[in-house]
């Protein structure tokens, strides 16, 4: 009786051991080189694309072996992101668990490469990685030119934005890049605005969406979701809803469900807001969410997009306004915020007239 089980045991060592070197899906080979490998038996055709193919431009077929794609490549030492393309079809390395994600939210599969060739399935920088530098002898005269731009987000067929990224950056990263050229005086930097950035912020929100806003009492007149509901920013229009359905597709969509959603935060900005974490990972695994949570994941969603100092205490606007966003959120400890409940925010004067 105990020879079977001697067996069995050693089968399943035997299993434990050759699994990991079967599933590996990217390692180093040496002087620089790594090996993709990725199981997809019934694919006709995987293409490799990262940032060091220039992701979509450049991507690189992967040659069949068996059921599973190879291909190798040569690469610099650092951080290294990058996708299967499987039949057309974008995924992330299922062998791989390291991690980063876009703005939008969508994952990247992530890998750091040591200067001696070794490798770590990781999606950050080590602390430990020493500065490859060496003192000037004497200072460098800097200028930074910064171009803050988007690509064109209009859809013709419905005359509106196909996402709130105009928005989200024009009042916080752009904001971001002008408050701290304030905090440093010395700092000499030139600002190029596109013209796609500026025309579509004139036309989708200053003509829309203005007219129809009352400073005096933070409300937007219900003649704008006659005029123009559709035909701005859809997550305006889920703002202005009175709680958001997430039955709806249409509204689960630019939830969490599309590719442009409200999970479209970056780890960095995430980590700030501890619910909205937990609501990410519940929706990542499968889970859904209530009508109230709905409308809390929409609120954590552009409280996150806000800039911090909107956050931090009271701005008063180039409009004759004061700003006070402040209202709705709290920070808990450094870096960390909670958003306040909704119904005590409202009662709070969050955007009044100075004077």
């Amino acid at each position: 009786m105990e020879e079977p089980v001697v067996q069995r045991v050693s089968t399943l060592v035997l299993v434990l051991l050759v699994v990991p070197v079967l599933q590996a899906s990217v390692v180093a080979t040496g002087a620089g080189e790594v090996r993709f490998s990725a199981h997809f038996p019934s694919a006709r055709q995987v293409l490799l694309a990262g940032e060091f193919n220039d992701w979509n431009t450049h991507p690189a077929p992967m040659e069949r072996r068996g059921d599973r794609f190879v291909l190798e490549l040569a690469l610099d030492h650092g951080l290294h992101e990058y996708k299967f393309i499987v039949d057309g079809d974008w995924q992330p390395d299922p062998g791989n668990p390291a991690r980063t994600y876009s703005e939008s939210g969508q994952p990247n599969s992530a890998f750091w490469l040591e200067r001696d060739g070794s490798l770590q399935l990781r999606a950050d920088v080590p602390d430990t990685l020493p500065l490859d530098v060496a003192p000037l002898p004497e200072p460098v005269p800097l200028v930074i030119l910064w171009q803050q731009h988007q690509p064109w987000l209009g859809d013709p067929a419905s005359d509106a934005l196909a996402g709130p990224w105009l928005r989200v950056h024009a009042t916080k990263d752009y904001l971001d890049m002008v408050l701290r050229l304030k905090d440093q005086p010395t700092v000499r930097a030139g600002i190029s605005l596109s013209g796609t950035l500026l025309f579509q912020l004139d036309r989708y929100y200053l003509q829309r969406l203005v007219p129809y806003l009352d400073h005096d009492t933070r409300s937007v007149s219900p003649d704008f979701t006659g005029i123009w509901k559709g035909h701005t920013d859809p997550w305006l229009d889920l703002l202005l809803e009175e709680t958001p359905d997430p039955r709806d597709p249409v509204v689960a969509g630019r939830l969490w469900q599309d590719d442009w959603s409200c999970l479209g935060v970056s780890p960095e900005m995430r980590r700030r807001w501890p619910r909205l974490e937990e609501l990410e990972k519940r929706l990542r695994a499968g889970g859904g969410l209530s009508a109230p949570e709905a409308g809390e994941l929409l609120m954590l969603f552009h409280l996150a997009w806000m800039d911090p100092r909107f956050l931090r205490g009271p701005v008063d606007l180039c409009t004759g306004h004061t700003l006070r966003v402040c209202d709705l959120a709290r920070e808990e400890s450094p870096g960390r915020w909670i958003a306040l409940a909704a119904d005590a925010a409202a009662r709070r004067p969050w955007y009044t007239r100075r004077g």
